[in-house]
């Protein structure tokens, strides 16, 4: 889970404790700690559901300690005196741990879904560019390699060229790094050529994507390089024809 999601469960469960217990104390009755134990749980739950299992943790602790302190008699001490109490907080402590725990699966299995989903469509996407019969699917390669990763820049770099013994081959994003000293990630396409990303640092399962991504590229650059050749060999068979007329041309007239 990310950390703004953490932080945001914290900080729910340092204002939401503190009023709850106000509104419970305030309307106290005599199944005042039934009633409390409900309610922390709710709260516990919710926390769980923002930031997993450990701000929950910290969350049931708390309800515990407050379920204690201000609702099981004797009232402002950490002593019960009711054994029944000391079962009732005991139950919600492990009920509150085990919905945390199970709610922070569930999360984490929906983030891997969606994660799948989006790796899937992404995996898609670079195929259908591929496979597209117009033009050179490099650029939009590097766009969607650029989105999808959430990265500043990122450039094809050639080695043995340039000021600094690089060129550019081919670029995305603002200040694309010019050397692969100046990038965050590096892979390497070809015998000749890399690419250089710019951007925060990639996940584990991000650098797999990444592999998978540069082999694309890397038979894009082939493909690119092999109708370059191409045409240049068509180029010079033509030139090869206009000179053999002209030489039969000339030789005729001689």
């Amino acid at each position: 889970l990310p950390v703004r999601r953490r932080l945001a469960a914290l900080i729910l469960g340092l204002v939401g404790f503190p009023l709850l217990t106000l509104i419970l104390t305030a309307g106290r009755s005599g199944d005042g700690l039934a009633t409390a134990l409900s309610s922390y749980l709710v709260l516990v739950v919710i926390v769980a559901a923002i930031g997993g299992v450990w701000p929950a943790v910290l969350a049931a602790m708390a309800g515990f300690l407050l379920s204690n302190y201000f609702f099981a008699p004797p009232i402002h001490t950490f002593t019960i005196a009711d054994t029944r109490d000391i079962l009732a907080l005991a139950m919600f402590l492990v009920t509150a741990g085990v919905v945390s725990v199970l709610v922070d699966l569930s999360a984490r299995r929906t983030a891997t879904a969606v994660q799948a989903r989006s790796d899937a469509q992404m995996r898609a996407r670079v195929a259908g560019r591929m496979v597209a019969p117009e033009g050179n699917p490099l650029p939009a390669l590097l766009e969607e390699l650029l989105i999808a990763f959430r990265l500043d820049a990122v450039a094809i770099l050639r080695s043995g060229a340039g000021p600094v013994g690089w060129s550019t081959v081919l670029m995305a994003g603002r200040q694309p790094p010019r050397a692969p000293d100046e990038a965050t990630v590096v892979r390497p396409l070809t015998s000749v050529e890399i690419l250089a990303l710019r951007g925060p640092g990639l996940t584990a399962e991000d650098r797999e994507i990444l592999t998978a991504f540069a082999a694309q590229l890397a038979t894009a650059l082939e493909s690119d390089r092999l109708h370059a050749e191409a045409a240049e060999a068509d180029s010079l068979a033509r030139a090869n024809e206009l000179r053999s007329a002209l030489l039969a041309a000339v030789s005729h007239d001689l």
